[in-house]
């Protein structure tokens, strides 16, 4: 039997532990989706809805507005949690970490016949990035040796990248290749995959109920992408895999 419900909440009462209880946020920060956040939705919803059926589980998924859901996961209020996150060693060494169910994360961008596809290549040269990217500063933490110039509009970044006043613009795949098809076709390309390890994943306990759920839940989302319904989700819901 499949049970999988979306409801918002303002409290943190517990659920009965019949179902596999999963909160998620109401947005994907720091993802960016110029426009798209709906899209994104009902992507991962439907997705979901799909890999816990494909698995036999079940499940029910509560939605916040606000609220710390680490702090509800480690107090046992949840099975699990859904956050777009970068993994880092202490994640994965005090939690069970799905694989990504949808890759995001900044992305290089170039003029159409540029070689270059990595940022090491445009070391010592300019390169644009948004004045307000939440990932700005890792960049610039990761790659010090980085030339980086901050724009209050990305789309001016991408008008310099034309003209050839700055050698790359870094950006979010899904902005990258929205802003890159609609808006300067055949002028600039996505270069790179994405510079930071940034998706969505399903997070639980390190437990034996929360490493099944994490099992179970790779695996469905294996046989969506092995099946072509992973992709096919993706389009449906006008969206883009930069991997």
């Amino acid at each position: 039997m499949l049970v999988l419900s979306f409801r918002s909440c303002t409290g943190n009462g517990v659920l009965e532990r019949t179902t596999f209880h999963i909160a998620k946020k109401t947005n994907w920060y720091p993802i960016q989706l110029s426009g798209k956040e709906d899209n994104l939705r009902g992507f991962i919803d439907e997705l979901i809805t799909e890999i816990v059926q494909d698995e036999k589980l079940k499940a029910d998924i509560v939605t916040y507005r606000t609220g710390d859901l680490f702090k509800m996961l480690d107090n046992e209020e949840y099975d699990a949690i859904l956050l777009a996150l970068t993994v880092d060693a202490f994640l994965k060494e005090r939690y069970a970490v799905s694989e990504s169910i949808f890759v995001a994360g900044p992305v290089l961008v170039v003029s159409q016949g540029s070689k270059v596809t990595s940022l090491e290549q445009l070391k010592g040269r300019p390169i644009g990035v948004g004045k307000d990217s939440p990932i700005s500063f890792k960049l610039a933490s990761l790659h010090p040796d980085l030339m980086l110039i901050t724009y209050d509009n990305i789309i001016t970044a991408l008008n310099d990248l034309e003209t050839g006043s700055v050698a790359g613009v870094i950006m979010e795949a899904q902005l990258a290749y929205t802003y890159t098809q609609a808006l300067f076709p055949g002028k600039v390309k996505v270069a790179s995959e994405p510079l930071i390890d940034l998706g969505i994943r399903l997070i639980a306990r390190k437990e034996p109920h929360g490493e099944m759920l994490i099992e179970h839940f790779n695996a469905g989302l294996a046989k969506q992408k092995e099946d072509g319904d992973y992709e096919r989700l993706l389009k449906r819901w006008e969206l883009v895999s930069p991997k």
